[in-house]
């Protein structure tokens, strides 16, 4: 109901860290395994970057990592020295006002899911305006199609890992997304980032009215009561 408010543009030019957002589960779909090979290939080696991980505790029976023993090992695979940038891992329940933080002091969004049902998190980064990072499938591809947003190449494949939640590989697939793509588009937006700061946070403008116009309560009371 209360619409956020971002960073103002003198805020975001006084920013000197990139900063990097990963939100979903730490499971295949939700792409946790492809952020962060993909982030410590295009990234891991500056100074000024930063990656936060906001993600559920670790579930051994749902076949789920402990997050912060992947991203070292992920570090360790991916950079020839001991990684620059920094990275948080924060897992369980914490309080909105503590995730709306995340969104609005990040620079970008990375969420490679492989499937959504709706990709609420693009949404709400549109709000905070800040753009995404985002496989161009299944919703995501409705509610993150903006020129401000960074679309990644995929392939479809079977959708293993996920017998567990219902899935079955044998007919089923999700988009998958490739990391080379990832390392492209995190090295696209960091550059932008760094060198154009003022345009880069400035053409998430026009998708943060639309997802305003298309998402919140005033706009969409009328069709919920219509169809009720």
């Amino acid at each position: 109901n209360n619409i956020p408010t971002p960073l103002s543009p003198g805020d975001r030019m006084k920013q000197e860290t990139f900063k990097v957002f990963y939100m979903g589960q730490n499971t295949i779909r939700k792409g946790i395994y492809d952020a962060l090979y993909g982030f410590f290939h295009a990234l891991g080696e500056c100074n000024d970057v930063e990656l936060t991980i906001k993600t559920d505790p670790q579930s051994v029976e749902y076949g789920q990592p402990d997050v912060a023993y992947l991203t070292q090992l992920a570090a360790g695979g991916c950079c020839q020295r001991t990684p620059a940038a920094r990275v948080y891992v924060a897992t369980g329940n914490l309080e909105q006002a503590v995730v709306d933080k995340m969104f609005k002091e990040s620079s970008l969004l990375l969420f490679p899911s492989r499937g959504e049902g709706f990709g609420l998190p693009l949404i709400e980064a549109a709000l905070w305006g800040i753009p995404s990072v985002y496989v161009p499938w299944s919703s995501a591809k409705k509610v993150a199609e903006y020129p401000c947003n960074f679309p990644l190449e995929f392939v479809m494949d079977a959708a293993y890992g996920m017998r567990k939640h219902g899935y079955d590989p044998r007919t089923q697939q999700y988009a998958v997304p490739l990391v080379s793509s990832i390392i492209n588009r995190l090295t696209e937006a960091y550059l932008l980032w760094k060198t154009q700061r003022y345009a880069y946070f400035n053409r998430c403008l026009p998708a943060r009215k639309e997802v305003i116009q298309k998402y919140s309560v005033k706009h969409t009371i009328e069709p919920v009561q219509q169809i009720l």
